[in-house]
C-alpha cells in the first residue's frame, strides 16, 4: 500500500498542486471495480489526488474496452487535466491513451501496462511475476508436494495474466 501511495503521489505531483479557485480535474480510470484490489487502487488514487487539491472522479471500465473508450471520450470533452489509468487491455487500450495524449492530457498507467512505449507519460507497474513466484512457494510450503493445484486467473488482454 505504501508503494502504491508513493507511485500515485509521483504521478499527481508531475501535474503540480491545484489551486482552490481553479481546481483541476483528474480522472481515475479503473479496469474493473468488481475486484477488491482495483477498488483499493481507485480509491487510493482518488484520495491522494483530492489530498493534493484536485477534483478526482473514478471511472469503472468493467473490463470492457468499449466502456473504457467512452470514458476517455468523456474525459477529453470534460476538460480533465490528467488521467491515472489502469488499462483493460494491453493492446486495446493504446488508442485511448494516444487520443488523450493528442488532446494534451497526460496519462499515467498504474498497475497494468499498455504495449506501447511512446503513448503514456509514465507506466508504473506491479511485478506480478515475482509476486506469483512467492505465492507459489508459499502454497507448496503450506500444502506440501501433494495436493491439488491452484490456478491464477486474469483477463487475456492483461499482460499481468501472462506474467502470473
Amino acid at each position: 500500500m505504501k508503494a502504491l501511495l508513493i507511485t500515485l503521489t509521483s504521478a499527481v505531483l508531475l501535474l503540480g498542486h491545484a489551486h482552490a479557485a481553479d481546481k483541476a480535474k483528474v480522472a481515475v480510470v479503473i479496469s474493473t471495480l468488481n475486484n477488491p484490489w482495483f477498488v483499493v487502487l481507485g480509491d487510493s488514487a482518488k484520495a491522494r489526488a483530492v489530498e493534493l487539491g484536485y477534483d478526482a472522479t473514478v471511472f469503472d471500465s468493467q473490463n470492457d474496452t468499449a466502456k473504457e473508450a467512452s470514458h476517455f471520450e468523456n474525459i477529453i470533452a470534460g476538460g480533465y487535466k490528467a488521467i491515472l489509468f489502469n488499462p483493460t487491455d494491453a493492446n486495446g487500450s493504446i488508442a485511448n491513451v494516444r487520443k488523450a495524449k493528442a488532446a494534451g492530457i497526460p496519462v499515467f498507467c498504474i498497475d497494468r501496462e499498455i504495449n506501447a512505449t511512446n503513448a503514456a507519460t509514465s507506466q508504473m507497474l506491479s511485478d506480478n511475476y515475482s509476486g506469483c513466484v512467492a505465492l507459489g512457494q508459499h502454497f507448496v510450503k503450506v500444502v506440501g508436494k501433494e495436493g491439488k493445484y491452484a490456478e491464477l486467473l486474469g483477463i487475456v488482454g492483461d499482460n499481468n495474466t501472462w506474467h502470473r
